[in-house]
């Protein structure tokens, strides 16, 4: 009861901090969101160039980035401009897209059973049954390494100190002592894009390109829109509370 108890206070915060900052935050959304429709535009051609790829995924990184530094800023009463946000995510741009590469290996690997079950199993029984069994590996890695590319972004940063050891490391000791609290919170966010995914692998699976682009439409963009600031206000925000516990009632142990 008690890690229900600090689920509705942060995601109270956090609502209330996206209600005020509303409008900044989605303008930041709404550039990651078209970029992601502009990719989907470009993956329609057989003749798309490798460099767009990469452009299209260096760009999505910089929103990114920029989100996490802007809320940290938001989240302390902190006063910025565009051009301090930028200089961090430039010089956070490496950090966070090897934090994020390795976090989602590893991730990706602890996967591999989900992955089969869901590409290879067609009955909704045995798909359900299999993926719940081996879904809790996944899990357990995305959540302790939850906080890296945050952590990446923000060390010494706004008052941040450096510590020794390395972004996943803090991560992985932030998460300890409060592991089933992060993973509500996360699963709230990313639950809303488990039936997108599964309607896409089913789409790829029937090469249904119709049902593709559907994954695409107003409905997909808008939801992505709106849930898309919230789910980094809970992860930054989160963060700050858990490196802050020891003076902070809403996660002392």
């Amino acid at each position: 009861m008690d890690n229900i108890a600090k689920v509705g206070n942060v995601l109270k915060s956090a609502l209330l901090f996206y209600k005020k900052h509303f409008l900044l935050l989605i303008s930041l959304s709404a550039s990651q969101c078209f970029i992601k429709y502009l990719k989907f535009l470009a993956n329609q051609s057989y003749n798309r160039s490798v460099i767009l790829e990469i452009l299209f995924l260096v760009f999505d990184l910089w929103i990114s980035i920029a989100l996490i530094v802007v809320i940290s800023k938001l989240y302390k009463n902190k006063t910025f401009d565009f051009g301090e946000v930028f200089d961090r995510v430039r010089e956070k741009f490496w950090a966070y897209f090897g934090i994020s590469f390795l976090v989602g290996i590893i991730g990706i690997l602890a996967a591999i059973p989900n992955i089969i079950v869901l590409f290879m199993v067609d009955n909704f029984i045995p798909k359900l049954i299999l993926t719940i069994l081996f879904a809790p590996l996944p899990i357990y890695f995305y959540t302790i390494f939850n906080f890296a590319p945050i952590i990446a972004v923000l060390r010494g940063y706004d008052g941040n100190t450096e510590e020794v050891d390395s972004s996943m490391e803090a991560s992985i000791r932030l998460v300890k002592q409060n592991f089933w609290l992060v993973v509500i919170l996360l699963s709230i966010s990313y639950l809303v894009n488990v039936p997108d995914m599964i309607s896409g692998i089913n789409a790829y699976k029937l090469k249904d390109l119709a049902a593709m682009e559907n994954l695409i439409s107003l409905k997909f963009l808008i939801k992505n829109l709106l849930v898309l600031p919230l789910a980094y206000i809970i992860d930054v925000m989160l963060y700050y509370l858990l490196s802050n516990r020891e003076n902070n009632n809403l996660v002392e142990e």
